[in-house]
């Protein structure tokens, strides 16, 4: 995975996080596997004949944590319609955020859709692993077939 890609998608989730989800996302090193996380959603973003996907795997308490932070409710008044909502808009942000981070402004960003946090990316998918707190939060999988290129950046 390219070293570009990498610093533009944690600017896109850091900047999405602390600006419209009142959260903090650290960036490790370790990575745990897909059937650790609890919720899932994925957005692509195309051109032409090519296409991105991004897709979001987030840990029940986080989802739980961002979806009371954006609505400004209680944790325990968060339904299942908040967090699937929450979880689709989160990916809508964080795509068009990378969008506009993009040097070719020719991409356009697909509808966000829910899918199971086990659910594979694709394959050559690269993992971006994220916690909160200290506390395990969630990984972001990319797949491009974007020419064998890994990011168009």
């Amino acid at each position: 995975m390219s070293v570009e890609w990498r610093s533009a998608m944690r600017a896109a989730i850091s900047e999405v996080l602390e600006t419209m989800f009142f959260s903090l996302a650290e960036f490790d090193d370790c990575s745990e596997p897909a059937s650790a996380y609890d919720y899932g959603a994925s957005i692509s973003l195309f051109k032409e004949e090519r296409r991105m996907e991004i897709q979001f795997k987030l840990k029940a308490a986080f989802a739980r944590m961002i979806t009371a932070n954006l609505l400004g409710i209680d944790e325990e008044a968060v339904t299942t319609e908040d967090l699937e909502d929450t979880l689709k808009e989160l990916a809508n942000m964080v795509g068009g955020n990378y969008q506009a981070r993009l040097a070719d402004t020719s991409w356009r960003l697909g509808i966000p859709s829910l899918v199971q946090a086990d659910e594979p990316c694709g394959g050559g998918a690269s993992e971006l692993v994220f916690s909160c707190f200290g506390e395990p939060a969630g990984a972001l999988e990319f797949r491009s077939d974007a020419s064998g290129e890994n990011a168009p950046l």
